[in-house]
């Protein structure tokens, strides 16, 4: 019994019959050929690219009131990343008004919506790239492609999808455009009436108690206090208005908590040494004084509140008209003119690797049966009994 591999005896044997493996390959890639061109369905890819959208300079009600309180417009409210735009564009009810308009349930050949949906998930691909820049700052966009067998239904599918998207960005801007004005009109008319309010009980106590001594004094500390106090109640109108938008975890609201627990601290500090001489530490006055300062401090916050929500109302509306978030398209798919799926070129090679597969394990199984079958009859009877057994319970 031979234990080695016979190499000139395969040789020998492919030489016999490379003529049948030649032809068999030619017939095997002509017919591959053949049926890539003229049976497999081709698909056309059409594409829009668009940048996603930012808000306004600064949008929201610290955008609004950054300039009079000394507080940065550092962020966008309704600015949305390129991320959040893929997500947008990915979500299930896009897709499902995307079937229902353009009616894919027939034109997919399926009964059911979650079937459609499947099939849809493999004719659009949402993904960012980069659009060009600076060395140092890049613009991510987004690309929406879409494929079909009419290149012109892809076109219009990638730009149902970029429409859609700017629609539903636009109802979102409205309505938080909305909120904002009812917002900053509500707080407006609560610092008018505390305004009113803590005037004229600072007037009624200084009558009836006759204290103007320190008033310059403690006007001008009041004055610093003041500004500090609108600038901690302004960021918590924010904060107030960010939490019905964002996570405890956004980078929005955490900024704007450093920024409350500073402006504490500030006054704090004022509150207990006084301004450079200025005035006497307050807890030193006496007790008369410092209720004095107490309502002075309070008068002053609320007139100072009133000055800026007055002005920033109205820009709020104006910029409710022209500062919305808009989302620039790029490019707007157009029908393809050439084909992008499948890769023709690559199906022919892979049927004719699978035929090669094939045809030399049929060829390596031959020639060791062969070769067994002349060196160990024993076993390779065995083989033949193990098989026509395997072969008749599978019958069976």
């Amino acid at each position: 019994m031979q234990n080695h591999v016979d190499i000139l005896g395969i040789i020998n044997a492919f030489a016999r019959t490379w003529r049948s493996w030649l032809a068999g390959s030619v017939a095997v890639g002509v017919a591959a050929i053949l049926y890539v061109a003229y049976i497999v369905p081709v698909e056309f890819r059409s594409s829009a690219i668009v940048l996603p959208p930012t808000g306004g300079g600064g949008g929201g009600l610290m955008g609004l009131m950054g300039g009079g309180l000394g507080v940065s417009a550092d962020f966008e409210v309704d600015a949305i990343d390129g991320r959040e735009l893929v997500t947008l564009l990915g979500t299930r009810s896009i897709r499902v008004s995307l079937i229902e308009e353009l009616g894919l349930l027939e034109r997919y050949g399926t009964e059911k919506l979650h079937q459609c949906l499947r099939v849809l998930g493999g004719q659009l691909l949402i993904e960012e790239e980069v659009a060009g820049g600076l060395a140092s700052v890049s613009i991510i966009s987004v690309k929406i492609s879409a494929w079909d067998e009419d290149p012109e239904f892809a076109a219009t599918m990638a730009n149902w999808l970029v429409d859609e998207a700017d629609r539903r960005i636009k109802e979102v801007s409205l309505a938080k455009v909305a909120w904002d004005e009812t917002f900053i009109e509500a707080r407006l008319e609560e610092a008018r009436e505390q305004s009113r309010l803590r005037q004229s009980e600072l007037e009624a106590f200084a009558a009836e108690t006759g204290i103007f001594s320190l008033h310059d004094q403690l006007s001008e500390i009041a004055g610093l206090l003041a500004e500090q106090q609108a600038l901690i109640t302004a960021m918590r109108m924010e904060a107030e208005a960010a939490s019905k938008r964002y996570s405890a975890e956004h980078p929005l609201r955490r900024r704007l908590n450093r920024r409350i627990a500073a402006a504490r601290t500030t006054v704090a500090n004022l509150r207990s040494t006084g301004i450079d001489g200025l005035a006497p530490a307050l807890d030193s006055i006496p007790e008369k004084q410092r209720e004095y300062f107490e309502l002075l401090v309070d008068a002053k916050i609320a007139g100072a509140l009133v000055e800026q929500l007055a002005p920033r109302l109205e820009m709020a509306r104006i910029q409710g008209v022209y500062d919305r978030p808009r989302m620039r398209v790029l490019q707007r798919a157009v029908p393809a003119d050439y084909k992008d799926r499948p890769k023709r070129a690559f199906l022919v090679l892979g049927y004719c690797l699978l035929y090669q597969l094939i045809w030399f394990t049929w060829f390596f199984t031959r020639e060791g049966m062969r070769s067994i079958r002349e060196n160990d009859p024993d076993r390779y009877a065995r083989i033949r009994g193990t098989l026509r057994s395997f072969s008749r319970s599978s019958a069976a």
